[in-house]
């Protein structure tokens, strides 16, 4: 009698627990975390593509454009997630720093050929290259690096 009443408790409790994560805003399945994490990397991506492009085309770096990539990776988390916890918070930062790391590897890849860009995003020297010339860029580059990330930060509260 016992062990009846124990599995029959344990299913209760499985079903409960079901129930909870399917219907509550603030638990992510790893399915939708996965769907997050591709977006926001997709949305990086293309943030420092533009910014690349732009950088190319006018051999001027608009920091506007960083402000910008945190605001659509701030929009993207909160369409993609139900609710924006701290984990989608590290997600997101880890994106927008991606966008800025990115940024260098774009401009190469447009100047010698966008049919080299795959090899050169799989080329851990180009990440390397790309984060010492992020190290060092003006005043100007590191204010409006601060400037997006605090107005990603304000965004996803």
């Amino acid at each position: 009698m016992g062990l009846k009443e124990d599995m029959q408790r344990r299913k209760e409790r499985r079903e409960a627990m079901q129930y909870f994560r399917s219907n509550n805003d603030a638990f992510l399945s790893p399915a939708q975390y996965a769907i997050v994490i591709v977006s926001i990397l997709v949305i990086s991506l293309i943030c420092g593509f533009i910014q690349a492009a732009i950088t190319t085309g006018t051999t001027f770096r608009f920091g506007v454009i960083y402000l910008l990539s945190a605001y659509l990776i701030a929009k993207v988390a909160k369409k993609t997630s139900s609710y924006v916890n701290p984990k989608v918070r590290v997600i997101c930062y880890i994106g927008y720093a991606l966008s800025i790391i990115a940024t260098p590897i774009f401009v190469v890849g447009i100047m010698i050929g966008l049919n080299y860009l795959p090899a050169l995003l799989l080329n851990p020297q180009m990440w390397i290259q790309a984060l010492t010339s992020i190290l060092r860029p003006d005043i100007f580059g590191w204010i409006f690096y601060i400037l997006g990330a605090a107005e990603l930060t304000a965004l996803l509260k």
